[in-house]
């Protein structure tokens, strides 16, 4: 009886062996294969998000808002714009199935979930938190010599017309258009006639400058000293 039990148990043991090194196998094959740029879930939405699309959005978390860049302006305008770029990202997750198709199925899976309206909620909620894309309030319209109008960004230390750049993070702009040599007849007649002194209206001109220039660096006071002619006393 104890010999019988002895060769039972050796038996046993030599059938476990080729299993074990199944499952072996079976791991070595699984860790070899390429991971997946951006993962299955929401944070790997959130990246692709980003990686499509961080150079025209920023998103300000005190402002609870997305800001898209126009062209012009970073725009604070909700017009489904961001929620256009969440779709087209989510669509594009299903052409990652096609240099995977081990698991297609469930690259495909996810894609049908991402478009869902609550999985690019998701989506855009983790891709406020990526660095490329996160902003502060105080971020924007910061320089005071920079004034955006239609056709450009006039850098008011310069006198250029400089192009409209995201860098600038300008929120704001003027509905005109900026030409250095336009001219206002109107304007000029009526600084002729009321300033005809060159060098008072070239004091004039930087007083108006310093007034309405968004910096406080330069501190001045100004002083009008001419004498003015009252109205004769009819009484």
């Amino acid at each position: 009886m104890k010999s019988k039990k002895r060769s039972t148990t050796k038996k046993s043991t030599k059938a476990s062996k080729p299993k074990k090194r199944a499952v072996e196998s079976q791991v070595v094959t699984t860790i070899s294969e390429p991971a997946l740029e951006h993962g299955l879930e929401d944070a790997g939405n959130g990246e692709r998000f980003v990686e499509q699309h961080g150079e025209n959005v920023r998103h300000v978390h005190k402002w609870k808002r997305w800001l898209v860049w126009n062209g012009c302006i970073w725009s604070e305008e909700d017009d489904g714009t961001v929620q256009q770029m969440a779709k087209a990202t989510a669509q594009s997750i299903y052409r990652e199935a096609n240099s995977r198709p081990e698991i297609a199925k469930y690259i495909r899976a996810h894609a049908k979930n991402t478009l869902s309206v609550a999985g690019r909620a998701r989506m855009l909620d983790s891709a406020s938190d990526e660095p490329d894309v996160r902003a502060k309030p105080t971020d924007f319209n910061s320089d005071p010599m920079l004034f955006n109008v239609l056709n450009g960004t006039i850098n008011l230390k310069t006198g250029e017309l400089q192009p409209h750049e995201q860098c600038n993070l300008i929120t704001k702009i003027a509905p005109v258009e900026y030409h250095p040599d336009a001219k206002d007849n109107l304007w000029t007649t009526f600084l002729d006639q009321m300033v005809p002194d060159d060098a008072i209206r070239e004091y004039l001109q930087r007083a108006c400058f310093y007034t309405l220039m968004g910096a406080a660096d330069v501190h001045v006071l100004f002083f009008d000293q001419r004498q003015l002619e009252l109205p004769p006393d009819d009484n």
